[in-house]
């Protein structure tokens, strides 16, 4: 299942077509940054400040 995820996003993002995958698949914080490692594709939501949501670094929204 974690390949079939990884799969699917390199698709989205066809920027990590040619990214190797991270050794730990199960860990969110390995995807987060396999993910990112190019540009910032997956921000985390604050709750406290919501505002302050890394949107305005997004790639994929700029």
């Amino acid at each position: 299942m974690h390949k079939t995820l990884y799969q699917a996003l390199q698709v989205a993002f066809p920027e990590l077509k040619d990214a190797p995958l991270p050794e730990e698949q199960d860990n969110f914080e390995s995807l987060m940054l396999w993910l990112n490692q190019h540009y910032s594709n997956l921000q985390q939501l604050q709750m406290m400040d919501y505002r302050q949501n890394g949107i305005a670094e997004c790639h994929r929204l700029q």
